[in-house]
């Protein structure tokens, strides 16, 4: 176990791996840090990012047990875009491999959490966009169920 003064945080190190664990809401932490050079797109920043991810999640997959409740923890690439797989219990927290604490504060330093939240954003104005032409192309009158499959077909035209 190690104390990270600067964030108040409390890291629990696993002594046969050198992984991390952090409890619920300590990522958040991590990742709430300010972009100190920021990158201006995803392609600079994988670039930017590329030596710090390029030698993890080699090999084949590997499933953990969360350590509090022995569940198999869901795996997820953090931020969405950074190329980070970590392995999160919802219920209690995530653990990190050596390096990938360090390849997450890289990426949040390079100001992945921005563009991965200007990412999300664009992705769900164009969604409303198909939406909203979707309903001014539906024809009157039609039921819900009706208007349910045109939209899934108008959807895939």
């Amino acid at each position: 176990m190690s104390t990270d003064f600067e964030r108040g945080l409390e890291l629990d190190r696993c002594l046969g791996c050198s992984g991390l664990w952090l409890d619920v809401g300590e990522l958040e932490i991590i990742s709430a840090a300010t972009a100190t050079a920021p990158a201006r797109s995803v392609g600079e920043l994988r670039q930017r990012l590329e030596g710090h991810t390029a030698h993890m999640n080699q090999g084949p997959v590997r499933y953990r047990a969360c350590p509090r409740c022995r569940d198999i923890m869901n795996r997820r690439n953090f931020g969405t875009i950074s190329g980070v797989i970590i392995d999160e219990c919802p219920r209690h927290g995530v653990f990190l491999d050596p390096e990938e604490l360090e390849a997450i504060e890289r990426f949040v330093e390079l100001g992945g959490m921005a563009l991965q939240r200007r990412g999300e954003e664009e992705r769900l104005r164009r969604r409303e966009l198909r939406v909203a032409q979707a309903r001014q192309r539906e024809p009157e009158g039609m039921s819900a169920r009706d208007w349910l499959w045109w939209s899934v077909f108008d959807w895939f035209a």
